[in-house]
């Protein structure tokens, strides 16, 4: 049983690692889509164009980060039960969710 639980937290571990690395992926693609406009970009109406695109595309990145933690947490809930457990499971959930919503209506701009 102990090393099913051992394979279950490493699973745990991965999802945490992918869902980081989607948003660690978004914002330097972000930084550097930026950067390539600030830098290059002389005409000031496509600029701000840019910038509604690159922020877009981090929102994105952002949401589906939050989706993976969220999917990382079930799963440490789930192997863990208790009510404590699972009122930290249903607060996260609803803060993330939260700040899912927001970000989608952001990113519709």
């Amino acid at each position: 049983m102990t090393e099913l639980y051992s394979v279950f937290r490493l699973i745990i571990v991965v999802i945490h690692t992918i869902g980081t690395g989607v948003i660690v992926y978004g914002v330097a693609r972000a930084v550097f889509n930026y950067l390539l406009r600030v830098l290059f970009e002389v005409d000031q109406k496509k600029m701000v164009e840019n910038v509604v695109h690159i922020r877009q595309g981090l929102g994105v990145n952002l949401i589906l980060g939050l989706e993976i933690f969220i999917a990382a947490d079930i799963l440490g809930t789930v192997l863990t039960p208790s009510w404590q457990g699972i009122g930290m499971l249903a607060a996260i959930v609803a803060i993330r969710t939260t700040l899912n919503y927001f970000l989608r209506r952001e990113i519709k701009v």
